[in-house]
């Protein structure tokens, strides 16, 4: 995966910073999820900045090394005001493939923006293998009845 967009950019430039990559790395950045087992302070500190490029750059890099330590983070990020960092958050949920992400998503799909809705139903189905569309009334029913038993594939 080549880093093409400002959020990869700065979500690569994060890692790299870290020096937690080698040279190879630098195009594979699913690799990443190996690094560490838990969220980096840099990570942390840059969704919390102001500018929204740098807080989606934060949640795609967190996204892209599949930290389940940083679940809690992104989901508050879907609230972002900012819809670059809102999709960028659904996609990182996807990623990070964990049953607490569902609800979360169940939410984005009434999102304003499109984009949010569509990336938040394509993480659905990666996490759950399910797909019941945008619906999310059907979602929520299916989780309702499947949260107890559920686990990722």
């Amino acid at each position: 995966m080549t880093c093409r967009k400002p959020a990869a950019t700065i979500g690569t430039k994060l890692l790299l910073d870290r020096g937690a990559c080698g040279q190879r790395e630098k195009e594979e950045i699913p690799n990443y999820r190996r690094l560490t087992p838990r969220p980096w302070p840099e990570f942390i500190a840059a969704l919390k900045d102001r500018n929204s490029s740098v807080r989606e750059g934060a949640a795609w890099g967190l996204g892209a090394i599949r930290d389940p330590l940083a679940l809690e983070l992104l989901i508050a990020l879907l609230e972002d005001e900012d819809v670059s960092v809102r999709r960028t958050v659904v996609w990182s949920l996807g990623e990070i493939k964990k049953p607490s992400g569902v609800e979360p998503l169940i939410i984005a799909l009434k999102d304003q923006d499109s984009v949010v809705r569509y990336g938040a139903k394509y993480a659905l189905r990666k996490i759950t293998l399910q797909d019941f569309g945008e619906d999310s009334r059907k979602w929520q029913e299916w989780w309702k009845r499947n949260k107890a038993i559920f686990h990722v594939k």
